[in-house]
């Protein structure tokens, strides 16, 4: 291969290179969302718990969230509502769209399907977004990390059954 051709090839090559980087960096290519958590409730003995998460598009690039479920398979999503703005009432319905920045209050109301397989292993929350170049499944942690057992001990306290009642 002549001289000149090799350099042609090396250029093309760093500017997709390049390029992919630069999408990745934008959000473009895998989505850049972030989760916290800030409480719920929790119904003893009622199989349901609600915990409040917001939802936050870190890319620079408009998302749609399409789905939102759980990874424990003794966990099933009853519920969702959200809003993107405080004064705005919550929504019940998929999908929304969340543009750069933006962060999505969302309560959602999980059911316990299985008491007896409650582990020590939390759940992740899996999110279904698309965007201008991607389609794909966020897997997100609480913000606690990887070993944080999100909602191992909620789900427990939903799965008790009445405190029984004292008699004097």
């Amino acid at each position: 291969m002549p001289r000149g051709r090799v350099f042609v090839v090396v250029g093309i090559v760093a500017v997709l290179t390049l390029a992919v980087v630069v999408a990745g960096r934008l959000g473009l290519i895998q989505p850049r969302l972030s989760l916290t958590t800030s409480g719920g409730t929790v119904g003893i003995g009622s199989k349901r718990l609600t915990s409040n998460l917001q939802l936050t598009n870190r890319g620079r690039s408009q998302l749609v969230v399409g789905q939102i479920a759980l990874s424990a398979p003794w966990l099933e999503v009853a519920s969702i509502t959200y809003s993107t703005h405080d004064s705005r009432p919550p929504t019940p319905a998929l999908p929304f769209s969340l543009e750069p920045d933006e962060t999505a209050h969302l309560e959602l109301t999980v059911r316990v399907i299985d008491c007896t397989a409650i582990a020590m292993t939390g759940s992740e929350v899996l999110i279904t977004v698309s965007g201008p170049m991607l389609f794909r499944q966020a897997t997100l942690q609480p913000p606690d990390g990887p070993s944080h057992s999100w909602p191992v001990e909620e789900a427990a306290d939903a799965c008790a059954g009445p405190l029984p009642s004292t008699v004097s």
